[in-house]
């Protein structure tokens, strides 16, 4: 098994995506870090204990950065986002326990290098949320850092097609949040795979915003089979809860396309390979452009296969 650890601002379908790569039997999830985004990472970090209570999961949690690299710069998701997320609304219908531990004794960013450094083998950093934990470790570390990571995947930005952040929608939250974290994660040596917008859009998640007729045959019939299972295992329950009960907190599964491509990396279908330019200024601020160069260590999936997509979800809720 390859040894994982994941960064996310345990938005909804942050959760999906950990409890699919907690239930692979191909990675180890060695530990979890928070980062402001959907969830603040006080309370993102509290949940994530929370949930992993629940799923009866023992695996070290660390609170990350709070705010974005730049001083002032104050990108934020929606606030209903933040507030169903902060509170888990999506999960009351299961019996999730109080966090009865002390928030200021989970440990900070720089103890998460501490686990890295004494990891055996290289790990697979997984990014559901702003990359400023990833860019803080990298510039303060540095080789001492990088050196211990075997690849990136991570969930963000928009190549081919409109981001998803008004007014301009030319940005996606994840990056639009810290510009100059990602560009620092971009600039990395190291190889990336990197889910954007784009391939995001062949995996909806509401069926009444699904136009296209096979899609939504397709996704309904998802729902239907979800609705007939009966997981025994608590992550499982977990997936089934959040999804069954999402009311556009994810309008397409953003982070589980993560879990699944790591775990069955036959569902992409698309990719272009190259670097990655982070716009850190004017009004494009956030806009990921794919370019060609010497470099090309980033793969960026523009297509999956939502067939194989929502089977896999299925096969791994039991």
């Amino acid at each position: 098994m390859k040894n994982i650890i994941i960064d996310t601002d345990m938005g909804v379908d942050d959760i999906v995506a950990i409890s699919l790569l907690l239930l692979s039997k191909k990675f180890s999830v060695r530990a979890i870090s928070t980062v402001f985004g959907v969830s603040n990472v006080k309370q993102g970090a509290i949940n994530l204990k929370r949930v992993l209570s629940f799923a009866n999961q023992k695996i070290p949690v660390f609170k990350g950065k709070f705010q974005a690299s730049k001083p002032g710069w104050k990108a934020k998701f929606p606030p209903q986002d933040c507030l169903r997320a902060n509170q888990l609304t999506l999960l009351t219908n299961l019996s999730i326990p109080k966090y009865t531990g002390n928030a200021g004794n989970i440990g900070s960013i720089d103890k998460l290098y501490k686990l890295v450094q004494k990891q055996n083998q290289k790990i697979i950093l997984v990014c559901l949320g702003p990359l400023t934990n990833i860019a803080y470790l990298a510039n303060k570390y540095q080789e001492k850092f990088t050196d211990k990571v075997d690849r990136i995947y991570l969930m963000g930005g928009a190549v081919k097609i409109p981001g998803i952040v008004p007014l301009l929608n030319i940005a996606e939250y994840n990056i639009f949040l810290d510009p100059e974290a990602a560009k620092t994660v971009f600039n990395f040596n190291i190889p990336i795979v990197m889910i954007p917008i784009d391939a995001a859009k062949f995996a909806p998640a509401m069926p009444e915003l699904v136009k296209n007729l096979p899609t939504q045959k397709l996704l309904n019939n998802f729902y239907s089979k979800l609705n007939l299972q009966q997981p025994k295992n608590k992550l499982g329950q977990i997936i089934k809860e959040l999804i069954l009960n999402n009311q556009s907190d994810f309008n397409c599964f953003y982070d589980p396309i993560v879990a699944a491509a790591m775990e069955k990396p036959k569902i992409i279908k698309q990719f272009q390979s190259g670097n990655i330019n982070v716009i850190i200024q004017g009004k494009n601020r956030g806009q990921t452009i794919l370019t060609k160069g010497r470099k090309r260590n980033i793969l960026v999936v523009t297509k999956i296969n939502s067939l194989k997509f929502y089977c896999l979800i299925l096969s791994l809720i039991i």
